[in-house]
């Protein structure tokens, strides 16, 4: 519950009685940051995937170019995700099987040290949207 009070031009505050209170829900665990890289594949030998808990995930590309495959759209609906280059390489990132970016590629190059997701219209950084009703990942801002 979260309470709202007035103060008045004497520093006086209004009663907590009559407070306006207003009731939100804010989920437990906070927002993940993670580091993949500078191996070409993961501790298991696997390539490189976003996990479904991922807000914002640093891709370490000093030693070379990483490829980063996404989640399906049904596992990652409504929520955004951060991908930043943190190194001079290129990240690549992969949509998951027959899905697609906004523009109807299948991947999106992230280039250069402390480069996001591109958009060419607007500034960084741009964070990637997974939209199930439409079909595709979409970059917000």
């Amino acid at each position: 519950m979260v309470g709202g009070f007035l103060v008045d031009d004497q520093e006086r505050l209004s009663d907590e009685a009559v407070a306006p209170l207003r009731e939100i829900f804010i989920y437990a665990q906070p927002p993940s940051v993670r580091t993949v890289g500078p191996g070409a594949l993961d501790p298991d030998g696997q390539p490189w995937e976003v996990f479904q808990q991922d807000q914002t995930v640093n891709v370490d590309t000093t030693a070379r170019g990483i490829t980063l495959q996404l989640l399906p759209l049904a596992q990652y609906e409504g929520r955004t995700l951060l991908i930043h280059n943190t190194g001079g390489n290129t990240v690549t990132i992969k949509a998951y099987g027959s899905e697609t970016f906004y523009d109807g590629s299948t991947q999106v190059l992230v280039t250069g040290n402390g480069a996001t997701v591109p958009d060419h219209f607007r500034s960084n950084p741009y964070r990637i949207t997974a939209r199930k009703s439409q079909r595709r990942y979409r970059f917000t801002s």
